[in-house]
């Protein structure tokens, strides 16, 4: 009798199992980019999408701040001016003698407003709180020309300057002053200066790279909260919201990069611990494969001396 032993066959075999092992190895591979991809770009989109919802809740939130601020203080000034709408304002003399020290401590008293000009109804300052501005002529400004036609309870609103003293950003607030029969009387001045919205962002803690802009319709703006300028072709994230009640805009901002720098951090994180651990499990899989290999080639020995003997 004789036997006879097909080693070309498991030769042939034990090819085909490695070519499929190969083959499974670069499927698992391909597998662990394409999910690893997918988390990182899915963390992506989530960062950007959790910033977009953090500028508008912080917009919204200095919207209600300034609403509800700007509320307080003009009943508080209409407070005062229902005290001098009693009777003809007469002289700047006679003002003074009657409501300086009441106008006086509404601006001490109003922390909103940072000055009080009183105008007669032909435009002529008559009196004011801040140095070189009795006698001027304010007739023609928007803000005075709209007050004279405004009820109790009601304001006006100018266009955001630059003021001629200080050379601060101002937002210029005219009240009508209306005696209780309906008559104006003459108008009153204040203005929403720099420091006011500033002191707004104290009120909370909002990142320090947060780029808060407010301004009118004309582009006229009323506060910048940062002057440093932007990096040329930075790419910005920002949520805009209106203030109904002063006719301006609400832009809240950050630049991409800060956005990212935490998502950054993240990803290269967990692409390392993820690219250690596939590789640890594929270097374990191939050490395996090279030891069953060894087992089936020393199997493969062992039978053919076994033939061999019969």
């Amino acid at each position: 009798m004789s036997h006879m032993f097909n080693k070309p066959y498991a030769a042939q075999s034990q090819s085909e199992n490695g070519r499929v092992f190969i083959a499974l190895v670069l499927s698992l591979v391909l597998v662990f980019v394409a999910g690893i991809t997918l988390l990182v770009r899915s963390d992506y989109k989530r960062t950007v999408n959790e910033s977009e919802d953090q500028l508008a809740y912080i917009a919204e939130l200095l919207e209600q701040s300034v609403e509800s601020t700007l509320a307080v203080a003009n009943l508080h000034m209409w407070g005062m001016i229902d005290q001098i709408a009693l009777t003809e304002l007469g002289t700047t003399e006679e003002i003074e003698s009657r409501y300086g020290d009441l106008l006086r401590k509404t601006v001490e008293d109003i922390d909103q407003i940072n000055s009080v000009v009183l105008i007669a109804t032909d435009g002529d300052v008559i009196w004011a709180s801040v140095d070189n501005l009795s006698g001027r002529y304010l007739g023609d400004r928007q803000y005075f020309r709209e007050a004279l036609r405004l009820g109790e309870g009601e304001y006006a609103v100018g266009v955001p300057l630059i003021a001629r003293g200080s050379g601060q950003r101002v937002t210029p607030i005219a009240w009508p002053v209306a005696s209780p029969y309906g008559r104006v009387l003459g108008v009153i001045v204040s203005s929403l200066g720099e420091e006011y919205f500033s002191d707004l962002l104290t009120l909370t803690e909002f990142p320090s790279d947060l780029h808060v802009d407010i301004q009118a319709s004309n582009g006229a703006a009323a506060f910048h909260s940062n002057e440093a300028p932007r990096g040329i072709g930075s790419t910005i994230i920002s949520a805009t919201r209106e203030i109904a009640s002063l006719g301006l805009t609400i832009d809240v901002s950050r630049s991409k990069h800060s956005v990212m720098s935490g998502f950054y951090l993240r990803t290269a994180g967990f692409i390392a611990v993820a690219i250690i651990l596939f590789a640890t499990a594929i270097g374990m899989a191939i050490r395996l494969k090279a030891r069953s290999v060894q087992l089936a080639t020393g199997l493969h020995r062992s039978k053919e001396d076994n033939y061999r003997i019969v």
